[in-house]
């Protein structure tokens, strides 16, 4: 009798998860014809609690930037730190450099105001103070002005990614341009720019880019409608990344008295004249996992390109660093070790990550599930969702759907998978 009291008991305080309730879920999916790959699994020993087609490889949308971030975490170090290197040719007599300026990208994410705050005039005086430290290098070398050109190229990082051009070795403001209406008023950062024009009109269109041709150059032109206070982003696709940088970076020097002349020098000794670090990857990990930040994932990829590591993303069937393409394949058995793995090596992970009711691409999801940080994942037939649960116990997760024919209701489905997740598992 002690024997069956004492098993009646660690029944009850010992349980994993009630699977029923669980698969009860899934079978609203089923019979959509959706494909799941569910894994569930004790933060603190690791011990799977629920899985369903958990070896299952699917795409995962932008879960792949958890794959992204864990191996730069892994093989690079979150203090990894490209640096912009700046050189010119010529010589520097009495404050003037008679000769050009190159500037060499290598990836670094130096001059930016993106994410730097909430506030759109923030952001932009943020983005101007990231060119301090260029003014300052410059005055230190004794150039107060320059009779030659900036010259732009990219260094040791190539876009590899066709579908995501506006990753490259050469960023300003991550390659795009932000727009703010305000009662009837247009602002952008940065503000002076030639890549994006603008096309007004009042009325119910949708903000929308397209494509115009003048002069042999292509831009993207972006319809705005100015009876609608609204904020959004915009990478640059169509104009020539290298040309964009280098219109930038003229238009900041000459606003803090640095003139450029643009005569011609003939080729001649390079000289360094300093380097400035960009972003570290933990810097960069907020925007990748809460804001589901497409260019600063592909810069991580093109970092673990650079680094050596292409039979690595290979071997895991990476086709990119940010999720965008539907040759991307990943198993919840994958996603939930990645996750377990940074949680033990880089607990600070989870607060990067998006929360409901707070900010992030989960603001505005999953308002009744308490203690949840999470990466989402949406493509076309694709809905996704993995990371951190609190209930009963810490959990890790990952459910990823495909086939999917609703977002709407496979967004509904997850939610009720993390109720069951947090009210029955221990």
């Amino acid at each position: 009798m002690k024997l069956l009291i004492f098993i009646l008991i660690f029944i009850f305080v010992h349980p994993q998860c009630y699977a029923n309730e669980i698969e009860n879920k899934i079978a609203f999916g089923l019979k959509r014809g959706w494909k799941y790959s569910i894994a569930v699994v004790n933060e603190k020993n690791g011990k799977v609690l629920f899985q369903y087609h958990a070896n299952q490889k699917l795409v995962p949308a932008s879960n792949q930037k958890l794959i992204t971030l864990f191996q730069s975490l892994k093989y690079l170090g979150a203090d990894y730190q490209p640096s912009m290197t700046v050189l010119h040719t010529g010589k520097i007599l009495n404050g003037v450099l008679y000769g050009d300026l190159i500037i060499q990208g290598n990836g670094a994410i130096v001059f930016t105001g993106r994410y730097s705050s909430d506030n759109f005039k923030e952001r932009q005086n943020n983005l101007a103070q990231s060119v301090q430290p260029l003014i300052k290098l410059l005055k230190q070398a004794g150039i107060k002005q320059i009779d030659g050109k900036i010259k732009a190229v990219s260094g040791n990082i190539a876009n590899t990614n066709t579908r995501y051009v506006s990753a490259v070795g050469l960023l300003f403001n991550e390659n795009t341009v932000e727009t703010n209406v305000e009662n009837g008023k247009l602002e952008t950062i940065p503000q002076n720019q030639k890549a994006v024009c603008f096309k007004y009109h009042r009325g119910s269109l949708p903000q929308k880019r397209v494509s115009v041709r003048k002069r042999h150059i292509i831009r993207d032109c972006i319809s705005i409608d100015l009876n609608r206070d609204s904020q959004d982003y915009w990478r640059i696709e169509n104009y020539n990344n290298n040309v964009f940088f280098i219109n930038q970076i003229s238009g900041y020097l000459r606003q803090n008295h640095i003139g450029i002349f643009k005569k011609h020098y003939p080729k001649t000794d390079i000289h360094f004249i300093g380097s400035l670090s960009g972003l570290t990857i933990k810097q960069m990990a907020k925007a990748i996992l809460g804001f589901s930040d497409n260019l600063r994932a592909e810069m991580l990829y093109l970092y673990l390109l650079h680094n050596g590591k292409y039979r690595l993303l290979k071997r895991l069937g990476a086709k990119d660093g940010s999720g965008l393409s539907h040759l991307n394949s990943l198993n919840a058995f994958q996603l939930v070790g990645a996750l377990r793995a940074m949680s033990v090596s880089w607990p600070w992970v989870q607060n990067c990550m998006a929360k409901p009711q707070k900010e992030g691409t989960l603001q505005h999801r999953y308002l009744n599930i308490s203690g949840l940080y999470a990466k989402t994942g949406t493509l076309d037939g694709v809905i996704s969702l993995s990371g951190f649960l609190e209930g009963q116990n810490r959990y890790i997760f990952s459910i990823l759907i495909n086939q999917v024919d609703s977002k709407l209701l496979a967004r509904n489905n997850i939610g009720n998978i993390l109720k069951c997740i947090k009210n029955n598992c221990k």
